[in-house]
Formats: C-alpha cells, structure tokens, sequence
C-alpha cells in the first residue's frame, strides 16, 4: 500500500474533515445566529422574567400539565437514547428548570437508563449484524479498534465524558464480553454526574439576570453548531484522549487497511 494511501485512511479515521478556517462562512453564520438569539432574549426579558423568573408561575404550569410533563422529560431522553439527536444536556437542564434537581434528575435518569438498557439487550440478544446497521460503518471502525480490547474502564470513561453518543456506547458494550449487569452499572454510575450536574444548573436557571439569558442562548447556539458540524472530531479527540488514559497508542483508532487494486 502507498504511503499516500495509507494517509488517506488514517485521515478518514479521524473524521476526514477539511481545516477549520475553510468553515469560515458556516462560523459567520454561527456566530450571527448566536448573536440573534442573544438579542432577542434580550429584547424579551420582561416577558421572560415575567415567566421563567417566576418559580409559582412555573409550578402552576408544571401542575396543569399534569403527569405529562414528566412523561415528555422521559420520552425526550428515552429517544435521544436510542435514535434521535437531541442534545440530552438539553433535556436535562429544561428538566432541572421545570422540576427542579431532585424530581429532574429522577426523570432524566428513567429515560437515559431505560433506553441504555434497551441498547445494552438488542446488541446481546442480536448481535453485531444489528449493530451494524444502527451504528455508521465509520464510527464503528473508529469505536471498534479500541472498545474490542477495554472493559469496565474505557466504558467507564465513555458514558462519563461529554460528546460521546450514548446509543453507541450501550450497543458496543452489548458486544462485549463483560455481563450486561455490570456494564448497566457502570452505565448507571458514569452517566449520573453529567446528568445532575445538568439538572442543577437547570434548577437555578430563575436566577439568570438579562445578561445571563443573551449568553445562555447565544451559548445554546454555538454549542448546536459545534455538535452539529465537528461531532465526528469532537468524539474522535476524546476518544484518542481515553486511548492514551488507558495506555494505547491514538493510531491504533485507526480502521483496518482496505486492499488496493
């Protein structure tokens, strides 16, 4: 194989992504969307106080929705669990704003963990024909070479870090030979600090001045974008980050070699 080729490869492994100052007009329009969406929580903060400030205001709306509210915090995170890409720190904050950290916290926990549990019993029950057409052929190749090798520390490391998809994570775990009781606790234990601290945030959010709601939502923003165009990279770098944690070299990331005619 050519030393060109082999380059090729390992620049697909880590996202194939073009430099970042080539995405200039996507940071502009970023950037642009984010200061929008800081205006207008600024021009809106009567109304946005008026409710959101409001802790009554807020268990009076929580208590009309009855036992729904909770059933959608549940639903939320069940899906962005098993299919959907939604941001679950997202769901987690909106949580803690409406339920408060403990109640939030529950609820986001029943959701994150039922759908983990879903994942973790697919890929045992069915194998790693299901987990390849769940999981994109690049991504497992990526997770592939060095969840095949790790156990209680590398999925450990994956359900506590941020950025790093907890579908996958549960699905490659399932191919593991580690029991699926000790792979949900840990699960359970990796997952649940990043889930409170969310929750807790969110719970204090009342307290947010004008200023506080032009950068949150300008931050929400940016925080969307960079998920959404370097998600590949993002993930790459913190899995290289646990490869060197745990003793293994970043390339060994790398998918195996294809054939060259």
């Amino acid at each position: 194989m050519s030393q060109r080729k082999e380059d090729d490869i390992q620049q697909d492994a880590i996202g194939g992504a073009r430099p970042l100052w080539r995405d200039w007009p996507l940071w502009v329009g970023a950037l642009f969307l984010a200061a929008v969406a800081g205006g207008a929580a600024l021009a809106l903060q009567g109304p946005i106080r008026t409710f959101f400030g409001s802790r009554e205001a807020i268990a009076l709306a929580v208590r009309e929705a009855g036992p729904w509210g909770p059933l959608v915090i549940v639903a939320l995170e069940l899906a962005q669990g098993l299919v959907a890409p939604i941001p679950g720190s997202a769901i987690e904050f909106a949580s803690g704003y409406l339920f408060g950290a403990l109640r939030g916290s529950l609820y986001c926990a029943t959701g994150v963990y039922a759908a983990m549990a879903i994942n973790l019993t697919l890929a045992r029950r069915f194998g790693r024909p299901l987990v390849e057409r769940l999981v994109p052929r690049r991504r497992l190749a990526r997770w592939d070479a060095l969840a095949a090798r790790r156990g209680v520390a590398f999925f450990f490391l994956v359900y506590l870090l941020p950025f790093l998809p907890d579908d996958a994570a549960s699905l490659l775990a399932g191919l593991s030979p580690l029991p699926l009781s000790l792979l949900f606790a840990i699960g359970v234990v990796g997952r649940l600090p990043g889930l409170v601290a969310a929750n807790l945030i969110g719970a204090h959010g009342h307290a947010l001045g004008p200023a506080g709601w032009a950068l949150g939502a300008a931050g929400v923003c940016l925080l969307a974008f960079l998920s959404w165009r370097y998600q590949e990279r993002l993930e790459d770098a913190l899995l290289r980050a646990i490869a060197r944690l745990l003793g293994r070299p970043p390339q060994s990331l790398s998918p195996p070699e294809e054939e060259v005619p």
